[in-house]
């Protein structure tokens, strides 16, 4: 009987408390007449407004913008320097030793990291580090511990005027680096994931311009001794149509490959754009009214074709038609914007 009674009385305080919780949710938490103030929600990835304030001396060159534009890069005094966009300010930490000359660098798309290319001098020889960069953070780090990798893996250097040029898969986080000597020899070096880098085997020595399709990370590059475009699958040669001569205009996230029929002077009149995976006989086409250099083509990653046209200060969006002017000296295109130079300032111009 005792049990009983006591059975009973926690039962009526639960019914007690979940009766006091129904009312407090009905007529305060989910009343619509209550004090509850509801406000427009707003996105966490609003995209950042940039409004440059960056001087840009004489003896600067290679001004190249992050995507989203928030930092500019350029080369002064032989290194790289790196400031924010809005206010100009240095971003720290970018430090290089005594005798380092950096060769190039690169914005990783889609980021604030670039990679960096500097030539070491020590007492067996002249070698090629790569660094990474993070602008946000401050930080730099070497990709590739080089001490403890065998000779085979080492870039070495025996001129004084190489050059090196970068093309990179966002997706696989695959680089491709190409040193040009000074013997007018080239080399393709791949660098993963994992950090590890192998020496990519071309058909020939004198190349041209490279570039990875996104999502299998196949490199493109150009056979300037054949006027070709091969990629590293077997030396494999993309012909169009029976035609094999051709340039290296860019490719975009979709793995779409953009090559131009080359009619001389390294100008072409047709622009060639497909995936690897499809027959090359399906690749779309593109006429261009005027024969232009592929440095004044630049493929978006959206899959866009610009013409830049320094002359009378326009650009021209291939498959739409659409002009956009800009003032000064064009530097480049990021994330619908034209960067250029006007009277040493840099300017951003909205492309929509």
């Amino acid at each position: 009987m005792k049990a009983s009674k006591i059975f009973i009385k926690w039962i009526a305080i639960s019914l007690v408390i979940q009766v006091s919780i129904y009312f407090y949710l009905d007529h305060f938490y989910f009343s619509t007449g209550g004090n509850i103030k509801i406000t427009e929600g707003k996105s966490l990835y609003q995209k950042k407004e940039i409004k440059p304030n960056v001087t840009v001396a004489d003896d600067c060159s290679d001004i190249s913008l992050s995507s989203d534009c928030s930092y500019t890069a350029y080369f002064q005094n032989g290194v790289v320097k790196v400031v924010d966009t809005n206010t100009g300010k240095a971003r720290g930490n970018l430090n290089f030793g005594q005798g380092i000359q950096c060769l190039a660098y690169k914005w990783i798309p889609d980021s604030d990291r670039m990679i960096i290319a500097e030539k070491l001098h020590t007492d067996t020889g002249r070698f090629i580090r790569f660094y990474s960069y993070d602008a946000e953070n401050q930080r730099k780090e070497e990709v590739k511990e080089y001490s403890t990798q065998k000779s085979d893996s080492i870039i070495a250097l025996a001129g004084s005027n190489e050059k090196v040029d970068m093309a990179m898969s966002t997706l696989t986080n695959v680089m491709y680096s190409k040193v040009l000597y000074s013997s007018g020899l080239s080399a393709i070096y791949r660098i993963d994931a994992n950090e590890t880098m192998t020496k990519v085997v071309t058909a020939v020595k004198r190349i041209g311009k490279i570039g990875v399709a996104s999502r299998d990370d196949q490199l493109v590059y150009e056979d300037l001794i054949n006027s070709k475009v091969r990629t590293n699958t077997k030396s494999r040669v993309i012909t169009i149509n029976g035609n094999s001569k051709l340039k290296l205009v860019g490719t975009d996230d979709d793995d779409n490959i953009y090559v131009g029929s080359a009619i001389g002077n390294g100008k072409v009149n047709k622009i060639f754009y497909g995936n690897l995976s499809q027959s090359m006989n399906t690749w779309k086409s593109i006429n261009l009214n005027l024969a232009s250099s592929t440095d004044n083509l630049k493929v978006m990653p959206n899959g866009k074709i610009y013409l830049i046209d320094h002359i009378n200060n326009n650009i021209k969006e291939i498959k739409s038609g659409q002009t956009i002017n800009y003032s000064g000296t064009f530097v480049g295109i990021y994330d619908d914007g034209i960067v250029s130079i006007d009277n040493s300032k840099l300017k951003l111009e909205n492309v929509k």
